[in-house]
């Protein structure tokens, strides 16, 4: 069995899920982006820590999914097709769930670059990143968050492959939106992350 570590970068992510992985973006300058195809029950998954913030959409099916950081209380979320986790926690935690009816289960996770993260910080807060931290929230509704995923999920898809200004464009407004919506003042700093999602060129 695999030892989880501490912490990873959003490029090894993957390895430590346990969904088969549908598709996926290709050198995005500032976003990563994986599809899954989640299995119907999983007792426990343990998650490392990333140091980019990490969205997750329900893209179809619905679920009872219960997280803990570890060895601590679970705490019990259901969700649906458009609900998100939003995950910035600097530990890893332990999640486990259950499909809900006979839908597929698949997810969109999203990994915003730091370097475009910290930039918006810098201009919502006139202060830089160590002064601020997004919240952990499960299960919760955003339209504007879905309408800028549902954005790159199109893009992912398309035979064009992504463009560049346009996956740059939407980066910018998806920092934007979670510092102003979901920032709290705090002394933790976001540090480490592989420079891969910030510095990657812009696939064709």
């Amino acid at each position: 069995m695999m030892t989880t570590p501490e912490s990873t970068s959003a490029e090894a992510f993957n390895q430590y899920l346990s969904g088969r992985l549908i598709a996926a973006s290709n050198g995005w300058k500032n976003l990563l982006i994986r599809i899954y195809s989640e299995p119907r029950v999983e007792e426990s998954v343990i998650y490392p820590a990333v140091a980019e913030p990490r969205i997750v959409r329900i893209l179809s099916g619905a679920a009872a999914v219960e997280e803990r950081e570890l060895g601590g209380p679970w705490l019990k979320t259901r969700v649906e097709a458009g609900d998100f986790f939003l995950t910035a926690s600097q530990s890893p935690y332990e999640v486990r769930w259950r499909a809900i009816g006979s839908e597929p289960f698949e997810t969109m996770h999203v990994y915003l670059g730091l370097p475009v993260f910290n930039r918006a910080i810098e201009e919502a807060f006139q202060t830089d990143q160590g002064a601020t931290h997004l919240r952990d929230l499960s299960g919760f509704k955003d339209n504007f968050l879905s309408a800028l995923l549902e954005g790159l999920h199109k893009e992912l898809l398309s035979r064009y492959r992504g463009s560049s200004q346009f996956v740059e464009g939407i980066a910018q407004s998806l920092a934007g939106h979670l510092v102003r919506t979901y920032a709290d003042e705090t002394t933790q700093e976001y540090k480490g992350g592989l420079p891969g999602l910030g510095c990657a060129k812009s696939g064709t």
